[in-house]
Formats: structure tokens, sequence, C-alpha cells
């Protein structure tokens, strides 16, 4: 789970770090305000936002961008774009650069 696996599942997070599943719950909301999934889910969408930046590899294809990034399709990827950004993938990739750079406090060790 996280940027290191990022299809992982939180119990095997919390397997990983042997602590129970409402431990690691806690320890989350403690350091970083929101859940594990959440933070998962964050991650995912950089990822987005990272390959949209990168317009030779999907060629604004929502399509192509939903596959390449690990969303089971363009809906799911709209879906989740849309409970996190507040908007529709297109008018968030369309300022890609502006929201990549405010995103600089979300950064990882593998960004």
């Amino acid at each position: 789970m996280g940027a290191q696996h990022p299809s992982g599942r939180v119990h095997q997070l919390s397997r990983m770090m042997d602590l129970s599943s409402r431990q690691l719950q806690r320890r989350f909301n403690t350091a970083v305000r929101y859940g594990p999934k959440t933070f998962q889910r964050i991650l995912h969408l950089q990822r987005v936002l990272a390959l949209a930046r990168k317009t030779q590899v999907c060629n604004g294809k929502l399509s192509l961008l939903a596959l390449e990034t690990g969303y089971a399709d363009q809906a799911h990827m709209t879906r989740e774009i849309q409970r996190l950004a507040g908007q529709q993938p297109t008018a968030l990739l369309s300022k890609v650069d502006t929201t990549l750079g405010m995103s600089d406090l979300f950064k990882t060790a593998t960004d």
C-alpha cells in the first residue's frame, strides 16, 4: 500500500507494521488527519497528475490515462477524481502544472 505498493491493502500494511487495523487507522489519523485508504487514494491521484503532465504518454485520452495509472476504467478514475478534487478530470488536468505545484505537501520519497 502507498507509494511502494500502490495496490496493497490496509490489512497487509497493518500486518507488515505489526499493528491492528484499528491502531494503524488511529496512527494515520493522528499523523496526517485521514486514514490509510484515503492516503492511498491521494497517492493514486498524484500518479494521474504526474502522468498527465507527460502529454506524450496519454495524449489527453482519459481512458489511456486511467489504464496507465491502475484504475479499473475511465469511469472509476473520473469518480475518484471527482471525490478527491471536487471537479471533473478534464477540468483538473487542464491545470495540472498548478495542481502538482500545490501537491508538494503530499510528496513521498519515491516521487
